[in-house]
């Protein structure tokens, strides 16, 4: 028994530094990309990992034999355990309705203060060191209570905003990245209740399975939350896909209102209306324009539950017509518009009329908003 719980502590301290290293990537490479992008998704990326690296550096308090240095990094590690469940719901609501603040950000915020109240007002006490590891009771506490309603309330909302993001996944693409994420968020958030659980219990009744649970539950954590970072990192150049917003109608006419291209990702979208789009377009445009004696050009137009932008350029105008405007939709569009521009240039340049020369246009489309 002595050599198993020798290997599990062993491998314990080795993967706290291999994870680290990990982590650290997944931190730096969001970080540069929020930077250079400005993309909010992003940014919660690197909160996510910059909190999972934090809450695993006070977690070394599992192996300190310092009982007051033990506790305070014990205490630590759950806030920080506890934020990065924060920042995956705020990560989440970006990607499900790009939504800034919401009751469930609300509630969660409020238990972890309080909880942090409770941390600090009366601490848990360190029992013993048993197996190289600490281990910390509550003693009656309400603290303990709280967390695991924390946790309920988390797992609650996180599997009713997956199962319904996964429902409305409009493309392979985003299935399969959606499959990653309830994979990843499945095997992170699992692996967080059980410390909880473990605390609840007597770990003294069962020392070596109590470390070989420790060890399991730390690795099964981080697998987690590398496949969360994984499947975002297989969909960042594609913007779009950090989206669960649909787009409804694509679509590209000249500077006369004549339609160049259209691509219809809504069966109930009645095609003979598009149209009509290049020339209400032409018409309004023109007249803003003639009023207000300058050259500005319309941006959006925003309907009812929609929102109709537009992009011009030298010789024509891209249309969308999607849920609403983001961040991710404003780069996919203006990716499109810039490769449309750059393939048809010479066609643009001296049109006829030959619309159909524009028809190869769906597979630059398919490659931003498929």
């Amino acid at each position: 028994m002595r050599e198993i719980v020798i290997s599990s502590v062993a491998i314990y301290i080795v993967s706290i530094f291999v994870f680290a290293v990990v982590s650290l990537y997944f931190f730096i490479f969001f970080l540069k990309t929020y930077i250079k992008t400005k993309q909010k998704m992003f940014g919660y990326l690197s909160v996510y990992f910059l909190t999972h690296i934090l809450a695993n550096i006070f977690g070394i308090s599992k192996l300190s034999s310092n009982g007051d240095i033990a506790t305070n990094f014990h205490i630590l590690n759950k806030i920080f355990e506890m934020l990065v469940l924060l920042v995956l719901i705020l990560l989440l609501e970006v990607f499900e309705k790009n939504i800034q603040f919401s009751t469930k950000q609300t509630i969660m915020t409020m238990l972890i203060f309080t909880i942090i109240g409770g941390f600090i007002s009366d601490p848990p006490s360190r029992d013993d060191f048993l197996n190289y590891f600490n281990i910390f009771t509550y003693h009656g506490s309400p603290i303990l209570i709280l967390q695991a309603i924390f946790y309920i309330l988390t797992v609650f909302w996180l599997a009713i905003m997956l199962y319904r993001s996964k429902k409305k996944a409009w493309s392979l693409k985003q299935k399969t990245f959606m499959s990653r994420l309830i994979v990843g968020v499945f095997l992170s958030i699992s692996s967080a209740l059980i410390p909880v659980l473990v605390e609840i219990t007597d770990p003294f009744e069962y020392g070596t399975l109590f470390v070989i649970i420790v060890t399991i539950t730390f690795m099964v954590q981080h697998f987690g939350v590398y496949i969360n970072g994984y499947a975002f990192l297989k969909v960042w150049k594609n913007p779009w896909l950090l989206q669960r917003q649909k787009i409804h109608l694509l679509l590209v006419f000249n500077k006369n209102g004549i339609e160049l291209f259209t691509k219809s990702f809504d069966r109930e979208l009645n095609l003979g209306d598009s149209v009509l789009i290049g020339g209400v377009f032409s018409g309004i445009n023109s007249l803003i324009q003639e009023t207000t004696k300058t050259k500005t050009h319309i941006e959006s137009i925003n309907l009812k539950g929609k929102e109709l932008r537009f992009i011009t350029r030298e010789n024509f105008v891209s249309a969308i017509i999607i849920d609403y405007s983001t961040q991710a939709s404003e780069i996919a569009h203006n990716k499109f518009a810039k490769d449309f521009e750059k393939k048809f240039s010479r066609n643009l340049a001296v049109l006829q009329g030959q619309t159909s020369n524009f028809s190869s246009a769906e597979e630059i489309a398919l490659t931003y908003f498929s």
